[in-house]
């Protein structure tokens, strides 16, 4: 079974390397990106006007184009930008290599050996199994992954952790209190009635 690490190892994993590395970490973090298709990234993939990502194909997977947090796009934008790729490493061979010794250093100097059970793919199935979990909608991680066939994302149902399933609830009773709920990072849940609810856990 795939290791599915806390999300606050993924941080210190990604606040621990230098800046090329903890950005393409956090790319396949907000992404849930392969490795090949991170490191294949261009500078025309993003566009800064709607904060997104196009994600190319890989592995006969379907392009998709992914909505970035205003963290990710600072640090994308702080990198060099005199080569095409976003990314500046040599070979997947050289990033890989960089990426192992920044995990061993960070977790020696954190004391935890989970750490060093991080791999790239790793990010991907933490990424799936977290949007099962919030959405609940194997569609969307589908898409989001840009898998062709639904029994490829139906393994991540499998590798779901134990989340604490404490949420808070609202209710929206109009359109307006429904679209603040959703930018406000709630999920919709149902309706009855008149009452609209949505919940985000805590």
């Amino acid at each position: 079974m795939a290791f599915i690490p806390l999300e606050n190892e993924l941080d210190q994993l990604i606040s621990g390397c230098k800046h090329q590395m903890a950005t393409f970490l956090q790319t396949l973090k907000e992404t849930g990106a392969r490795f090949g298709e991170a490191l294949n990234l261009k500078w025309t993939d993003l566009n800064i006007e709607t904060s997104t990502l196009s994600i190319t194909l890989e592995k006969r997977s379907n392009p998709r184009s992914i909505k970035k947090s205003n963290k990710l796009i600072i640090m994308l934008n702080t990198l060099p930008h005199n080569t095409p790729k976003i990314f500046n490493y040599s070979s997947k061979k050289s990033a890989r290599n960089n990426f192992i010794r920044a995990r061993k250093r960070i977790a020696n100097n954190l004391c935890n050996p989970r750490i060093k059970q991080i791999h790239f793919h790793t990010f991907r199935h933490w990424k799936a199994t977290t949007e099962l979990h919030r959405t609940n909608n194997v569609y969307a991680v589908m898409k989001m992954l840009g898998h062709k066939n639904l029994n490829n994302t139906q393994m991540y149902i499998g590798l779901l952790p134990d989340f604490s399933d404490e949420y808070i609830c609202k209710v929206a009773h109009n359109t307006q209190e429904a679209c603040k709920l959703a930018q406000n990072g709630y999920t919709y849940v149902q309706t009855i009635g008149n009452e609209h609810i949505y919940k985000k856990r805590k």
